[in-house]
């Protein structure tokens, strides 16, 4: 507990640097600015803990130094600057702080269940871990440890010793605040739980106060961040609907959808596009949450701002860098975004063209954050797998699908494009924008990961919907609150099926049945458990050690990088864009466990630069007799029940060329 409480100070130090920022944009007295200026501060914080690790100067020391000067220099330049904020904000009172923290209390439940069971020990000490969890949270782990180590541009894990092409800004607060594997101050797993905790809040706190900012009404604002947080989705219904429609009892309904993607419906069932809840943000991929709320934020400085105000635009320019940092994709969309408020507001007469120069102030923090990105190479190939056009996943059923995995938040949006003046559609115009390239991202872009762009436009789509839904609500009550609050009413219980039953499956370490090609529970063992703490404690920290990639599928394909922390020469990473070496690499290392040879298998280890090989129960058992014949190649420094840990000999001197 001492740890936790340690970590969660420095995660607050973390966050300090950027609180002047935050309430010189929304002044003191407005939560957002204090919310802004933390997600800011922590994204700044990982920027300078960046340096001291490119120079090579990674120590405690070092951090807290970087974090000092950028800490200094940011509150130093908060005094010295205007008390009036660039962004004037509706007074905040009582009934919006209620609204705001009714609405935390609620994101906390989503966040923390399905978090507090990750990696539950059964009653044979296994630590279990729900599939999914594996895919990304898992593997995350694997990211902040390899950049624990501080080698700048990281190593892939998966693929060493190449340089790992991805948006790892993020993992750089952990991977820091956490300490050295010599002394830490919690473990890697703890550190991710925490951050990705606090992201949730946060990032949900923007989404409620950009929409209160946008309209001046707390409690529409309250109701459309519900239906983005529990019932964006119609999925859940539907599929309950076709149970029903087939003669299913409710106790078979439950049984089958423990066991079914239930947010992936509009895939399985129409092949079209999957897009995830917000709670699978919260869960498994906090990078992105950070990065789309960092773009949210830009829009809402915008939307309430003066477009004309050359701090309002440097604001929105480091808010959008921000955003390109934590994931350049996502960070670009967000810049198209910005441009079409920009141009639409010049053909609208509200920006002079002579203006437009104005916007290097904009342009000019997001071309450094792309600069910074290409100089860490985290782009890498990106280019070859982007596909532009009307086909893939977007191209099937394509108003079903968006409808089915959006309509608790079309449907008031929608009322909110229709003229009323009584409450009228104001600032929130800024985010039709956003809808529209969320679309054609949806419809016209595909990568080698066909499912991936859209996921990332169904993140647009939900934190910006929220603010035509907040003025379609207030409509409704201005008219009756009652039938306001029986069409919100309607529409949680049409889409909450769908992340309520979402929520148990991840929270679900008790399932144990086989999902599509993989176990809905992933197990590590005792004697597993056993064999990672002793490659942890035993090895150097830049061992190579190997399991056969192939047999462990998407299974335990994360194993060694993120239990042991250690690195492999071949992998197959199921988070990570794909690329033919993959699957090169993980085949070679395949033919090595098949070899029967022993002489031949040791040659080829030693030429991928293989230090350790890992067996275990998902292995023959045949492997390690063939390796144990041969102790001069393969000694055995580690064994129990299954699992043996083989260390890959030296080559003789009289065996070199």
């Amino acid at each position: 507990m001492m740890g936790i409480l340690l970590y969660a100070v420095l995660y607050l130090l973390a966050c300090a640097p950027g609180l002047p920022i935050g309430w010189r944009i929304f002044g003191r007295r407005q939560p957002i600015g204090w919310v802004a200026g933390a997600l800011t501060g922590c994204a700044l914080s990982a920027l300078v803990f960046w340096v001291p690790a490119w120079f090579g100067v990674a120590h405690p020391l070092a951090f807290g130094a970087a974090w000092a000067v950028l800490t200094t220099g940011t509150w130093v330049w908060g005094r010295g600057s205007s008390r009036d904020p660039i962004v004037n904000l509706p007074v905040w009172t009582r009934v919006d702080t209620r609204w705001w923290l009714a609405l935390l209390a609620i994101v906390a439940v989503f966040v923390i269940l399905p978090f507090s069971r990750v990696g539950e020990p059964d009653e044979t000490g296994a630590r279990r871990y729900r599939a999914y969890f594996t895919a990304d949270f898992v593997w995350h782990m694997a990211m902040t440890q390899e950049l624990a180590r501080f080698e700048l541009p990281p190593v892939n894990p998966y693929l060493a010793p190449e340089p790992i092409h991805y948006y790892w800004t993020y993992f750089m607060v952990p991977a820091v605040l956490s300490g050295p594997a010599s002394a830490p101050v919690v473990s890697t797993e703890t550190a991710l739980k925490f951050t990705a905790i606090a992201t949730a809040l946060l990032m949900f706190s923007v989404i409620f106060l950009g929409t209160r900012a946008v309209t001046a009404r707390s409690g529409a604002a309250f109701a459309a961040c519900l239906l983005a947080l529990m019932a964006p989705s119609w999925e859940g219904t539907y599929t309950m609907a076709r149970y029903l429609a087939n003669g299913a009892s409710f106790a078979q309904i439950a049984q089958e959808v423990r066991g079914l993607n239930i947010d992936a419906v509009t895939n399985w069932r129409f092949q079209g596009l999957r897009i995830d809840g917000l709670v699978r943000s919260m869960w498994w991929t906090p990078q992105h949450a950070t990065s789309f709320t960092f773009g949210l934020l830009a829009l809402v400085t915008v939307a309430a701002g003066a477009i004309t105000s050359r701090r309002l635009m440097l604001a929105a320019g480091l808010f959008l860098a921000l955003s390109v940092v934590m994931n350049p994709f996502l960070g670009a969309a967000f810049c198209v975004i910005h441009g079409l408020v920009v141009l639409w507001s010049m053909a609208r007469g509200w920006l002079s063209p002579r203006r437009l120069i104005d916007q290097a102030l904009t342009v000019g923090p997001v071309a450094l954050a792309l600069g910074w990105t290409v100089l860490n190479q985290m782009g890498g190939g990106a280019g070859d797998a982007v596909t532009i056009g009307w086909g893939g996943l977007g191209a099937n059923a394509p108003i079903l699908t968006l409808v089915l995995s959006l309509g608790g938040l079309l449907v008031p949006a929608a009322i909110a494009l229709w003229p009323d003046r009584r409450v009228p559609m104001g600032q929130t115009w800024v985010a039709i924008p956003a809808f529209i390239v969320a679309l054609g991202l949806a419809w016209f872009v595909s990568l080698t990961d066909i499912a991936w762009v859209g996921f990332r436009a169904g993140n647009i789509f939900q934190i910006t919907l929220p603010m035509l839904a907040a003025v379609g609500v207030a409509r409704m009550a201005d008219r009756s609150r009652a039938a306001a609050v029986a069409f919100v009413t309607v529409l949680v219980v049409a889409g909450a099926p769908t992340t309520v039953i979402d929520t148990f499956n991840a929270q679900d370490v008790d399932n144990r049945e086989m999902g599509p090609g993989f176990r809905w529970t992933i197990p590590i063992s005792t004697d597993q458990q056993a064999g990672l703490r002793w490659i942890r404690t035993s090895t150097p920290a830049g061992a190579i050690v190997q399991a056969d990639p192939i047999v462990r599928g998407r299974d335990q394909w994360t194993l060694i990088p993120s239990f042991a922390g250690r690195r492999s020469a071949a992998g197959q990473p199921i988070s990570l864009l794909d690329t033919p070496e993959y699957a090169r690499r993980s085949h070679a290392v395949h033919a090595l466990f098949g070899e029967a040879d022993v002489e031949a298998a040791h040659r080829e280890a030693v030429r991928l630069g293989i230090d350790y090989l890992w067996i275990d129960d998902t292995d023959e058992a045949a492997i390690a007799e063939r390796w144990r014949t041969r102790p001069d190649l393969f000694g055995t420094p580690f064994r129990r029940g299954p699992v043996h840990v083989f260390d890959v000999r030296p080559v003789p001197p009289a065996r070199l060329p």
